[in-house]
């Protein structure tokens, strides 16, 4: 499940690479987190990291041949409102061939593991709360953690379970 924290990291990365600008931070303030929020529960509830990667990619693609007195997108409700939802609802499958011939041609990278990394820290810390006991199995499942390859899990005594799941 997507978040504002999510967002905003895969946000910030993109438009580094976009604009050209490796030292932009972007500074989420409590309007620009209530448009972010907004926008996430318009979105499908099943909306990952690849959807929202072509998602802002795509929305990048769109603003990057545009006529604007701005070199950039400098209002994110041009991206995470409801009408660059709505534009993004009715692309087609030629203007998602451009956007992506426009990703190769600027050799924008798009890090997949960003949140898989963010994901993982976030994983070993809780797994490592209630660690070795039945509680800690529970909480596991509760958050809906499987069994990896770490440390943490080639040693706990609950691994059988988990396997099984």
């Amino acid at each position: 499940m997507l978040d504002v924290g999510i967002v905003t990291k895969v946000y910030e990365r993109l438009y580094q690479q976009v604009y050209n600008q490796p030292n932009f931070v972007f500074n989420c303030t409590e309007q620009r987190s209530k448009t972010i929020n907004k926008f996430l529960h318009t979105i499908p509830f099943t909306a990952g990291k690849n959807w929202l990667n072509d998602y802002l990619l795509y929305q990048f693609y769109r603003f990057n041949y545009k006529k604007t007195r701005f070199k950039a997108i400098k209002n994110i409700n041009w991206v995470f409102g409801n009408k660059a939802y709505q534009i993004w609802s009715a692309r087609t499958p030629e203007q998602l061939y451009y956007c992506q011939e426009w990703k190769y041609k600027f050799n924008i990278r798009i890090d997949k593991n960003l949140i898989f990394r963010c994901k993982t820290n976030y994983e070993n810390v809780e797994k490592r709360r209630f660690y070795n006991t039945l509680r800690g199995y529970i909480h596991c499942n509760m958050l809906d953690f499987s069994y990896s390859s770490t440390k943490d899990c080639f040693l706990c005594k609950n691994k059988h379970l988990c396997s099984v799941n």
